[in-house]
């Protein structure tokens, strides 16, 4: 069972983006991504149908059980997509890395530097010892940013996740304080 966060999200920036808490009036840029057959394809939460869906989802990713924030671009107000820390174990130290992206801003690295920053920030200021990501194995893109900011490949889950009536098989990465320089 996970546990609470205690505290909300810190902002963060790079180079290109801005991370700050989600916020409850983001659900109209959310709903802009959420409503997309293409970005919901891999995903375990519906595709959202209405605005109030995305305002729900909204309100779900700001309670304690989750660490998360909205991704914009430092030149854009709008928000493109939202990383966030779920499935948190204080005694073990651990939690989930966990993104979504606008399809418009696909293959931009966007995801790769804010889940960069965030596994920074957990592994750091927040005193995590370890952080999990998970994919569908059929959706290689993530699989790709989970590498990419530095975890490894630890295995397969077989038909560890249900969406409806179907299993899925997930690929787990992780990285530990104690991979880092």
């Amino acid at each position: 069972m996970a546990d609470d966060f205690q505290g909300t999200a810190p902002e963060l920036t790079t180079p290109r983006l801005s991370l700050r808490p989600l916020q409850a009036d983001d659900a109209g840029d959310i709903f802009a991504f959420g409503s997309d057959e293409e970005v919901t394809r891999y995903v375990f939460w519906p595709r959202h149908q209405t605005i109030e869906h995305s305002r729900g989802y909204v309100a779900w990713l700001r309670g304690p059980k989750f660490l998360t924030w909205a991704i914009r671009r430092q030149s854009d107000p709008k928000v493109i997509g939202t990383v966030f820390l779920p499935s948190y174990q204080s005694y073990h130290r651990k939690a989930e890395l966990a993104f979504n992206l606008s399809r418009s801003c696909w293959g931009q690295g966007y995801a790769t530097e804010a889940g960069s920053t965030i596994r920074r920030h957990a592994l750091g200021p927040l005193g995590l010892h370890r952080i999990e990501g998970t994919c569908m194995v059929a959706n290689g893109a993530p699989a790709r940013v989970l590498a990419k900011v530095g975890m490894r490949y630890e295995g397969l889950l077989r038909e560890s996740r249900q969406r409806g009536d179907c299993f899925f098989d997930m690929k787990l990465f992780a990285i530990l304080s104690t991979d880092l320089p």
